[in-house]
Formats: structure tokens, C-alpha cells, sequence
């Protein structure tokens, strides 16, 4: 990551340190100030780049259009420069409460390499998703996900933010972040009762369990 100042001043040495050190195809982010806060995201709002060429002229040119579409070109704004990331298996988002009401579960939307990417799933074009909710409390966790949940946890804690939106990718057994955001719940009626209510429905469940002559119980929704 480097400023608007940095790139006026140093634009040479930037590039020569990304040619040096990143692979041949890069993505350029936006990472503006009124990016990603506590009271708003504006997340697309600002210009992102895929599939950059890591030679001097594309990386320019990109680099400037991702500064261009700030409304402001601040000398202490920023922009990022990645490895572009074609490798995975599965790619998708994953909420730390749920959007609605800002209840303790963590949702997971993902989808398959070959039906899509996270930017299919942010911009509401795919319909091959699958989607995960977990109670928050839980213990159990799909196996392919725990590394997921376990890092967005940490981020909760190092933060203190406990609504977070994180874009990532699957790859064998390889957890990769792109990049993680406040969450913005706009509705925050939070069901108080929620332990309780799932308790109850547990021990109601149990007890069916119990005086039925079957070995298991099958839950479907409809």
C-alpha cells in the first residue's frame, strides 16, 4: 500500500518494488478513507482493477483510474497493490451476524471456482451459492471452515468490533483473505431471548427424541 503523495513523489521506486517482489498478474484497490468505517462502507463505490499487468504501463495507468475515482485526491490517501489470487477452490463472504437483525450467527455465502467468484456473490449476480448459518456459540463447525471462523473471531477480539463482513477464498487447506470491513447492521433489534428460545427448542427435540421408537430426527425446511 502506498499514498497519493508517495505515488507523485516516488512512482518509480514503487514500481520497480512491486515488479520486483509481486507475481505477473496483480489487482489494484481502492482503499479510500471513507472506506470500510464504523458509520458507512461505500464498499464499490471506488474503482478496483483486476487482472493488472505487473509492467510499468498497466500498473500506471491502473493505479491512477483507482486514484481518479476518489472524490478527493488527498495527499494521505491510499490505494493497495495484490497478488491477483486465480488459485481456489471455493470463494465467498462471511458475516459475523447475521445482516437482518444483527443476531449472534455467522453466515457464510460461497461458491464453487466454476460458478463464480466473491465479486458474483457481493454483486448479487450468482445464484449457485450455498450458504452456511451457525450459531455463534457453537462448537461445531463444517471442517473446511474452522480456520475462517477461528481468524474472524481473532479480528473481533483485537478489534472490538463484533459485526464483521469478510471477503475469502479455499484452497485444499489454505485459508486466504481479502479483506475484511465493519459490518453495517442498519437493523439492530437483537432477540435478547435468542440462548433461551434454542435452549428450549433443544430440550423439546430431546424429549421428542426420546419417546419416539426412531434413532434420529430429520429437520427440513420448506
Amino acid at each position: 500500500s502506498f499514498t497519493f503523495y508517495e505515488w507523485q513523489k516516488e512512482r518509480q521506486r514503487l514500481i520497480d518494488k512491486i515488479k520486483l517482489n509481486y507475481n505477473d498478474n496483480l489487482i489494484v484497490r481502492s482503499s479510500a478513507s471513507s472506506e470500510d468505517q464504523i458509520s458507512g462502507s461505500n464498499a464499490g463505490v471506488f474503482l478496483s482493477l483486476p487482472n493488472v499487468k505487473n509492467s510499468k504501463l498497466p500498473l500506471t495507468k491502473a493505479v491512477n483510474s483507482v486514484f481518479n475515482s476518489y472524490k478527493k485526491k488527498e495527499n494521505d490517501e491510499y490505494v493497495i497493490v495484490q497478488n491477483m489470487q486465480n488459485n481456489f477452490d471455493l470463494s465467498g463472504v462471511i458475516f459475523s451476524k447475521s445482516i437482518e437483525n444483527s443476531n449472534p450467527y455467522i453466515i457464510i455465502n460461497a461458491v464453487d471456482k466454476k460458478q463464480g467468484d466473491t465479486s458474483s456473490i457481493t454483486s448479487g449476480k450468482s445464484d449457485k451459492e450455498i450458504k452456511i448459518i451457525i450459531y455463534k456459540d457453537s462448537k461445531i463447525f463444517p471442517k473446511k471452515f474452522r480456520n475462517l471462523i477461528k481468524y474472524i473471531k481473532y479480528v473481533e477480539q483485537i478489534t472490538g468490533i463484533a459485526s464483521l463482513d469478510c471477503e475469502f477464498a479455499l484452497n485444499k487447506n489454505k485459508t486466504i483473505i481479502f479483506q475484511i470491513r465493519p459490518l453495517l447492521n442498519k437493523n439492530k433489534s437483537i432477540d435478547r431471548n435468542l440462548k433461551l428460545k434454542i435452549a428450549k427448542e433443544v430440550k423439546r427435540l430431546k424429549n421428542y427424541k426420546d419417546r419416539s421408537e426412531e434413532k434420529h430426527i430429520l429437520l427440513s425446511v420448506m
